[in-house]
């Protein structure tokens, strides 16, 4: 029988005992934020890298928000998009061999015991298949004066084409003269591997103007680069990468100019499969023109970034309901008719994205890994519902021009089968997602908010930690973090990480979700490190050692349904 959960909990210094210590110590995650709340983590800048953005989600869906001031990034995920098809394995006939493994290792013939239980007991070793992003939602807030057509938007990077290294002479293949018409053609993601101990240079050119360069085209964007690379524009090293699985960024504004530009990216492989990143796009840099507050509120579940442009105050919330099953975006500003911009939906691979009417975005696809182990298959579907103003699609990206408020709604389905994954469900996911979207659409954001808000409190309220606080409570999230780190005394910083690891907990695990993975619910990668996946030899444990002793009982249950299906 599963426990009850405590109907609340106030657990004072004094009363600490060490389980709960050893919680607040293994609660503390990626990301982090504080203010004049003590719930609330915060940030006087955005988020440089993905690491630090604030993770939403409502056990099914998450997001990571960045806090961008233009050109927010939205990165997005549903719990059941794994590559990979479902994998029977069970041998027939396997409990035979037990009985008689049993008897050779009481024996003490331990390498006859394991054979037969290899050849005989143990399924099949299948390739990695990895727990994968749903991709990313972009919002470009546009002020006054500026033009919300797609040529600011961020660009995409290509056709490539690449060449041996080594077959290269000199280094005019660097520059904007070279005829590269004899190299070879990237068509596909196969032409994007490179070979063991080789180095392959890949090359692309791409034409700006002096308006694109002033609007703030100045940022290199790439996925990850298995395993190093050094990257050049117009034949000037403009930055290098080093680390197989994690994208990079490069401020390249110096290198730039209008007209022709050539971009070559010469990408090496020490040992094992290696790959130039099929993600590669050039965006703009930037920055607020006044006060900025970037936050996360643990007792609402709410991430609110507000910034100042051009006179105007801009406040972007966005939230996971648990009720409407949604991820909720809320952009309104202090000024009428000041909200501007576009929307635009995107993934680093296996993807199509249309506009369904003039204000919503689908984007569809099937997860895999490289051109194998084909596995779920997904939708995602936005709604745009502007407050005044007009909204347009154009291509594949919904412009909103004047509103006063701007409300987005996105829903998400996969065709996985939670209680038989052998047999996918058939049901159209587009239907899906579009009947989600018209039922949050009836309500007004005011009650969609109320009862996000209502349901989350519901779990994170139960308990309070109150172990003080001091002056030190005053500052940013990541100035704290510093300051303890040279010594500096917040007790009620620890207060906070013991609070973020239990809405953790609840963001990713919910009654009838999929269980917390190795990175909870959060991945911005198509192949995660370890695959995010379920290591039951201690690591999805772990996620759950806070559940029983930070009252949260019924986030518990999706870990017990993964073991009774086992």
């Amino acid at each position: 029988m599963r426990r009850p959960y405590i109907s609340e909990s106030r657990i004072h210094l004094s009363l600490l005992c060490p389980s709960v210590l050893l919680t607040v110590l293994a609660c503390w995650s990626a990301g982090a934020d504080a203010g004049d709340s003590d719930l609330t983590l915060w940030y006087a800048q955005p988020a440089a890298k993905w690491l630090e953005a604030l993770p939403l989600g409502n056990g099914r869906l998450g997001a990571m928000v960045f806090g961008a001031v233009e050109e927010e990034r939205i990165q997005l995920n549903v719990d059941t998009l794994w590559a990979g098809p479902p994998v029977r394995q069970d041998r027939v006939g396997a409990h035979k061999y037990v009985e008689e493994a049993r008897k050779l290792i009481f024996e003490g013939k331990y390498s006859e015991a394991q054979r037969i239980v290899q050849q005989n007991v143990m399924a099949e070793r299948i390739s990695p298949r990895s727990y994968q992003t749903l991709g990313d939602l972009h919002i470009r807030m546009v002020g006054d004066g500026e033009s919300a057509a797609a040529e600011t938007s961020p660009i995409i990077l290509g056709p490539w084409r690449r060449a041996d290294k080594k077959k290269l002479d000199g280094d005019a293949w660097l520059g904007t003269e070279f005829d590269d018409s004899a190299w070879g053609a990237v068509a596909g993601r196969n032409d994007l591997s490179v070979a063991v101990n080789s180095e392959v240079a890949f090359r692309t050119v791409v034409e700006l103007s002096q308006a694109q360069l002033d609007a703030g085209f100045a940022a290199l964007e790439f996925g990850p680069i298995d395993d190093y690379s050094t990257v050049y524009v117009n034949a000037k090293a403009s930055g290098r990468t080093n680390e197989y699985n994690k994208a990079q960024s490069f401020d390249v504004s110096k290198h730039l100019k209008p007209g022709k530009n050539v971009i070559v990216v010469v990408a090496g492989n020490v040992g094992g499969p290696g790959s130039m990143t099929a993600s590669a796009k050039l965006t703009r840099a930037v920055v607020a023109t006044g006060p900025y507050r970037r936050q996360l509120d643990l007792d609402t579940a709410i991430a609110t970034t507000i910034f100042e442009k051009n006179g105007v105050t801009y406040t972007r919330e966005i939230f996971a309901s648990p009720v409407d099953d949604v991820i909720v975006v809320r952009l309104t500003a202090d000024k009428p008719r000041a909200v501007s911009g576009d929307l635009a939906l995107d993934r680093p691979v296996n993807y199509e994205v249309r506009a369904v009417g003039d204000n919503r975005l689908a984007m569809r696809g099937q997860a895999a890994q490289g051109d194998r182990h084909k596995g779920v298959r997904y939708e995602t579907q936005l709604l745009a519902m502007p407050q005044g103003g007009t909204i347009a699609a154009i291509g594949k990206t919904l412009v909103v021009t004047g509103a006063d408020a701007l409300t987005v709604y996105l829903a998400a389905a996969t065709d996985y089968n939670l209680k038989n994954p052998y047999e996918p469900h058939q049901y159209n996911l587009g239907d899906a997602c579009e009947k989600q979207l018209k039922a949050v659409a009836k309500k007004a954001y005011a009650a969609v908010r109320a009862d996000h808000v209502r349901e989350h409190q519901r779990l994170f309220t139960r308990v309070r930690l109150d172990v003080g606080t001091t002056a030190a409570a005053e500052a940013p999230t990541d100035v704290r973090l510093e300051a303890v780190k040279k010594g500096a005394h917040d007790p009620a910083l620890i207060a906070l990480y013991f609070q973020y690891g239990r809405y953790l907990l609840m963001s990713s695990s919910r009654p009838g979700t999929m269980p917390a993975n190795l990175q909870g619910l959060w991945n911005d990668k198509i192949e995660a490190p370890w695959n995010a996946d379920y290591h039951i030899n201690i690591n999805i444990q772990m996620n759950y050692w806070p559940a029983e002793v930070a009252n949260l009982s019924e986030c518990h249950e999706p870990f017990f349904d993964l073991i009774e299906g086992l």
